[in-house]
């Protein structure tokens, strides 16, 4: 009696409510595709028997179009969630909508014969028109087929071009630099001549009659600058998900400062790349800067 008095009501009728309407909306929404196709599938069919092509063969001309237009949307999609541009895709979906109005629209206008069949008598031109429709969308589905390879085989292609440069810059390397050797006259110059000892000083306190030549001064070392990455320009892609956490450090560090970038919205415009991408780099920068901000604080505190 405990667990069932513990249970939320309120929010079991709300997560039904929604199964439910998820449910009716998919539903409908399958309803209705199959409906307008079915009506879109006769309208165009009539159009193409009207263009003398064969009426055994005429129901090829709305899955030719119609299909064509469903491959360019669910294609649009991914090619968006492989964050790549979708726009020829739409432009595919585009024409196959207008090709698909304008066959509707003819069929309208067509007489109804006894047998409840539509007939209609284009003009020339138009038949031409519409018999061009096949070749158009093969060749725009052939195209959008190899646009959607070529999307695939960069994001599997081992070297990419949003591949991050390996950011560890190398140690600075330490040059040994051999001085020259002293000339003749250098040497004559640094050799002074042995002077008397003054009166009444003990001869202990008096120069050396032994010429002391100067000794070579070596010139100090210079490290080689350390070389830093140059700066990316703003929106070129780079795949943040590849890097350890050390590199993904060092980057923001590098583009955005010691504090790091403020948002996620910073990262995809700097780097290019989608929102969830950008949000999970955003979030992984966070919890590397709160471990470090950990480990400073209780080293401080041993």
């Amino acid at each position: 009696m405990k667990k069932l008095n513990q249970i939320d009501w309120r929010m079991v009728v709300q997560l039904g409510l929604g199964v439910a309407a998820g449910i009716i909306a998919a539903i409908g929404t399958i309803a209705v595709a199959v409906t307008s196709f079915s009506l879109s599938f006769d309208a165009i069919e009539a159009v193409a028997k009207a263009a003398h092509v064969r009426g055994s063969i005429a129901w090829m001309m709305p899955v030719t179009v119609d299909g064509a237009m469903s491959v360019a949307t669910i294609t649009a999609v991914v090619m968006h969630r492989l964050d790549r541009s979708p726009i020829y895709p739409w432009i595919v979906v585009g024409a196959g909508v207008v090709i698909s109005i304008a066959c509707n629209a003819a069929h309208a206008i067509g007489e109804v014969d006894a047998f409840g069949a539509v007939i209609l008598d284009l003009e020339p031109r138009y038949r031409m028109a519409i018999s061009a429709i096949p070749a158009l969308m093969l060749a725009l589905s052939v195209h959008l087929l190899v646009t959607l390879i070529q999307a695939f085989h960069e994001m599997a292609s081992p070297v990419h071009s949003s591949e991050p440069q390996n950011l560890t810059a190398a140690a600075p390397e330490t040059v040994a630099v051999n001085p020259p050797a002293p000339s003749p006259a250098t040497l004559a110059s640094e050799v002074r001549p042995a002077l008397p000892a003054p009166a009444g000083d003990t001869p202990s306190e008096a120069f050396t009659s032994e010429p002391v030549p100067a000794s070579p001064v070596k010139s100090p070392v210079k490290p080689r600058p350390q070389r830093r990455p140059s700066p990316r320009k703003r929106g070129k892609k780079v795949n943040l998900a590849s890097l350890s956490d050390v590199d993904l450090l060092q980057l923001f560090r590098d583009d955005f400062g010691v504090n790091g970038p403020a948002s996620a919205n910073r990262v995809r415009v700097r780097y290019g790349i989608a929102a969830a991408f950008a949000s999970e780099a955003f979030a992984r920068w966070g919890s590397l800067t709160s471990e470090a901000s950990g480990e400073a604080a209780s080293e401080v505190a041993q």
